[in-house]
């Protein structure tokens, strides 16, 4: 079973279950939590099967049902240390049916109140139909301008990539 048929795999017990977000909500929080000891302690292969699992259901024990024996499933697999992709597919496959559009909007600084309210105005109309979540990145060695990523796809309205384009004329 590949990674991508994991997260379909989860997704569709979900849908079926009409549990999407209950079992979206779940892999967040695990992920969430999903570093240091846990991570240690969940891809360790000198750690028994078991006991991973029983620490799972524990901690997990207040949370989706299907999500904790999926998470038994990926340990009886040994498939670990692919949980972080697993998860991005599941979240991929959960906003394609909520039709939720994330937006990543790379700045030097973050964005002002007015900025982003533009911006979201802007994504809202090219997305019409879809809830727009913006989530802004910092980078310093932007000088002024966006970096705009969706769907696969980047817009580059930074001053950077114009002095690069004046740059390559020359």
């Amino acid at each position: 079973m590949t990674n991508n048929s994991y997260s379909i795999a989860l997704f569709e017990i979900a849908k079926e279950d009409s549990a999407l977000t209950l079992c979206k909500d779940s892999f967040q929080a695990f992920m969430d939590n999903y570093d240091g000891d846990l991570k240690s302690f969940f891809t360790s292969p000198r750690i028994d099967l078991k006991a991973k699992k029983e620490v799972i259901s524990k901690a997990f024990e207040h949370t989706y049902e299907n999500f904790v024996y999926f998470i038994n499933v990926i340990i009886d697999n040994h498939r670990e240390d692919f949980i972080e992709e697993i998860y991005a597919g599941f979240m991929d496959l959960y906003n394609r049916e909520m039709r939720i559009k994330i937006v990543k909007v790379i700045s030097k600084d973050n964005l002002t109140d007015t900025e982003y309210n533009r911006l979201f105005s802007a994504l809202t109309s090219h997305f019409s139909g879809y809830q727009i979540i913006v989530e802004n990145e910092i980078d310093d060695t932007i000088i002024s301008g966006y970096k705009i990523y969706a769907d696969g796809s980047s817009i580059d309205f930074s001053i950077n990539k114009l002095i690069a384009n004046y740059k390559s004329q020359f």
